[in-house]
């Protein structure tokens, strides 16, 4: 889904930032335009939970019957950037595994990791996984 707004999005709104990517079932992706619609539900409620928005944004919004809805992906948040250098990134998926990685420029190597999810019910339930790291 290498589409603006359905496979990546950024934004930066009152000091909070945001970034997604995603990879998946492409056409699943592009229907509900996933990166940009976390990325908006996220940055304007702060009381929104990423797990809830995905189930929302992503099985409840494309069609039923339609297919596998296979999905992951890299969200990153920040707050006041430019003061702390600190955020957070959030590894999500509906697959069984999910192989993640992330550089910085503060540190030494970069890191990869295999993410195993913990749900049975993979077609409807997101693995959420909420990693802190100074950059």
């Amino acid at each position: 889904a290498a589409i603006i707004g359905a496979g990546v999005w950024a934004e930066e709104s009152d000091g909070q930032g945001i970034a997604c990517c995603t990879s998946g079932s492409g056409e699943h992706l592009i229907r509900a335009n996933l990166a940009r619609e976390v990325c908006k539900s996220l940055i304007h409620d702060e009381s929104a939970l990423l797990a809830d928005v995905l189930s929302e944004k992503f099985f409840s919004s494309v069609t039923p019957g339609s297919g596998d809805r296979f999905m992951g992906g890299l969200l990153l948040q920040t707050s006041n950037w430019k003061s702390t250098g600190k955020g957070f990134l959030h590894v999500f998926h509906n697959t069984p595994t999910l192989c993640w990685a992330m550089a910085s420029t503060n540190r030494e190597k970069a890191k990869a990791e295999m993410s195993y999810n913990i749900h049975s019910n993979l077609s409807s339930k997101p693995s959420v996984i909420t990693l802190g790291y100074s950059a």
